[in-house]
């Protein structure tokens, strides 16, 4: 049950208050938005209109040496009356139908000397290859009679009758010209074979031997929702985006500024609580602002439908007023985890700001660094990974347009997506609890300002914080990611443990240097031998576990459809047996895995997140985030798992070495099983 008296939910509803007493921040970030779409639209319809009927002079096409047939279907084409190459009648553009396209000037045999150019080149090879010379003069004398483009028939012997088109690739209207220029010779080709088969006495069906007809089998809706997807999602998100911007300044740094937050914290509050009232506020605003600006949208586009009745019932825009409500509701549930993630940043930023403009400084990168996340999403051919996915906002996003576009639903990477953003959310939450307890939060001015407060990197911290230790984690998935790409020549002993070494272990390591942080403090030291022995003691009963574990998946999951994922560790295992047989494998797949990963998930993780959020969210999202290091859906709940219990050891000895001898006694006894041949397949 959810009590609406605790101190988040009066929060949230205190600073709701405020905000809604706010009418100029209403007006500005709710009305004025969904006012402004039937307004622009009807200034880009005024715009266009008046640009159809601005007198103009019409792009010039020169013909040099063609035959009056040509010239004919030119005519036709500019006047957009050309019949299609099955004789169907011409089909004409809804708008400013009437204008001619373009003028066709017949400039004789060779008025304009492009007819002698087209003779020197060396047409037997039946593919001439113009030289940059030849190219300029060619473009002079098309500007110099301002043409966009000229139809050249040398009077040279070849082959086949050559037919040149020369054109002026800078000038504006080219693709004006180019598009029925190009239809008009296919059709002119079409007549002279037409003509020819005539005079022979041949059926014109053997130009067609086969009718093909397509028919589109999806809905309309359907198929705009296909089309659609790569930018509802992006759209969506930059609109949450940007109206998550203005409260999360106006509830931290505004108050801040007003006098108004350091009273709210002398009340005996959680520090926690009151970050994440703030935070329901911020995302509740996010979303009824996207929701009243899609709803705007959907007017607009349905305004421009009846706008434009020649479109017909089975344009696009009426396609997308068929979409519905399901996409629309997908693409905002999903992005829920993202949109709190971004408020989260927010209201973290905005809070470390010394002032309201600092923040609006500060909102600004994030800003943009949030939308060129998300243009991973209108990339051709991006697919959903799990490495991709752990990446913020961009895995969710493309997630969501693999939803939107496939028949199922990708369960596995959206909920990996989601965990990754809400994982990082509740990181910066922890971050924030812990910034208002500080005395610099509340008197940000008392704070020496300038280069000095960036001058040594966590001066004076005993330990990292969550933010710090996600960052660390991005940097070594990130490294595992690229570096894996350009090692795939590499032996299979260098393909295995370069990437622990170089994006695992280093920048654990680097960060504790950076940030001078005792490596005692994060589980370097010796744990004593009692530790030890527990470590070793624990390795079989974690290889039942994942045993276990994985026999359960087994029967609950299609693993069938997730051993694709494997393939790439099953290759690894067979290279190393092939290079060094079990030694080399128990030193690339079990050693070097335990010491390299426990250094930065039970290390730098495990210390990070439990600063900033507690010991009990440090052990699951270190151990959630160490499985998902992996990138294995078959191994995701083993992992997970055994990083819980690696992550409970570590915290009970102070030291990760009792978790690094389990891990790699874990590991042993697995590549000691597969090796005989104790494991069955799969």
């Amino acid at each position: 049950m959810i009590d609406l008296r605790s101190p988040v939910w009066t929060i949230f509803r205190k600073d709701g208050r405020e905000l809604l007493r706010d009418r100029r921040a209403l007006f500005i970030n709710l009305l004025l938005p969904m006012l402004l779409y039937p307004v622009l639209l009807l200034f880009a319809v005024q715009v266009a209109q008046v640009t159809q009927v601005q007198p103009r002079q019409r792009p010039q096409l020169g013909l040099v040496g063609a035959p009056s047939t040509l010239r004919d279907r030119l005519e036709q084409a500019a006047q957009r009356t050309l019949p299609q190459l099955d004789g169907s009648p011409a089909v004409h553009a809804p708008l400013d139908a009437t204008r001619a396209l373009f003028e066709v000037r017949d400039l004789g045999a060779d008025a304009t000397q492009l007819g002698a150019l087209a003779a020197e080149l060396d047409w037997r090879s039946g593919d001439p290859k113009p030289g940059q010379a030849w190219k300029a003069r060619v473009v002079a004398s098309l500007r110099d009679r301002k043409l966009v483009q000229a139809v050249v028939m040398p009077a040279v012997s070849a082959r086949t009758a050559p037919l040149l088109i020369v054109q002026d690739s800078a000038h504006g209207e080219l693709f004006d010209v180019s598009g029925p220029v190009d239809r008009a010779l296919a059709r002119w080709r079409r007549d002279l074979v037409e003509r020819e088969l005539t005079r022979r006495g041949q059926p014109l069906a053997l130009l067609d031997p086969i009718a093909v007809h397509t028919v589109g089998a999806a809905t309309l809706a359907e198929a705009v929702r296909t089309h659609a997807a790569p930018m509802l999602p992006f759209v969506v998100l930059v609109l949450a985006v940007a109206a998550a911007m203005a409260p999360a300044v106006d509830l931290v740094a505004g108050e801040r500024d007003r006098g108004t937050l350091e009273m709210l914290l002398s009340l005996p509050v959680r520090r926690r609580d009151l970050v994440i009232g703030k935070l329901l506020v911020v995302l509740a605003s996010a979303v009824v602002a996207v929701v009243l600006n899609l709803l705007s949208l959907a007017l607009t586009a349905g305004l421009l439908a009846g706008q434009l009745p020649a479109l017909g019932s089975e344009s696009p825009l009426a396609g997308i007023l068929e979409v519905g409500l399901p996409a629309l509701g997908l693409a905002l549930v999903v992005l829920l985890p993202v949109v709190a993630l971004v408020a989260a940043a927010g209201v973290a930023l905005s809070g470390y700001a010394q002032s309201v403009k600092e923040a609006q400084m500060y909102l600004t990168p994030l800003m943009l660094v949030v939308t060129f996340t998300g243009l991973v999403a209108v990339v051709p051919h991006a697919r959903p990974s799990l490495a991709l996915d752990l990446i913020p906002v961009a895995g969710t996003l493309l997630a969501l347009r693999e939803a939107l576009q496939s028949p199922s639903v990708p369960w596995l990477h959206l909920t990996v997506a989601s965990l990754a953003n809400a994982a990082a959310a509740l990181v910066l939450v922890g971050w924030c609890a812990q910034m208002f307890d500080r005395e610099a939060f509340r008197y940000p001015r008392l704070v020496r300002a300038g280069w000095g407060r960036f001058a040594r990197f966590r001066r004076g911290e005993a330990l990292p914080d969550g933010p710090e230790a996600l960052l660390v984690f991005a940097v070594a998935v990130a490294g595992m990611t690229l570096g894996g790409g350009l090692l795939a020549e590499a032996p299979p002993w260098l393909l295995v443990t370069l990437p622990l070494v170089a994006f695992v272990a280093l920048p654990a390591l680097g960060h504790a240097w950076l940030g001078a942080y005792p490596l005692p403090a994060l589980g370097v030291r010796w744990p004593g031998w009692a530790w030890l022995g527990a470590g070793v003691a624990l390795a079989p009963v974690a290889v039942a576990l994942s045993l276990g574990l994985g026999w359960l998946q087994a029967h609950l999951v299609d693993v069938h459809a997730l051993e694709q994922a494997g393939a790439p560790v099953e290759k690894a295992v067979r290279a190393l047996d092939d290079a060094g047989g079990i030694a080399l494998q128990l030193l690339c797949l079990a050693v070097l895995p335990a010491v390299c990963e426990e250094l930065l998930c039970r290390g730098t993780l495990l210390v990070g997140i439990s600063r900033s959020l507690g010991r009990g969210w440090g052990v699951v999202l270190s151990a959630l985030l160490f499985a998902l290091l992996h990138q294995s859906p078959l191994r995701l709940a083993p992992q997970a798992m055994l990083g819980v219990v690696l992550a409970v050891m570590t915290l009970r000895s102070r030291s990760i070495a009792p978790a690094a001898v389990a891990h790699a006694g874990h590991n042993a006894l697995l590549v000691v099983a597969h090796a005989q041949g104790w494991l069955p397949d799969g």
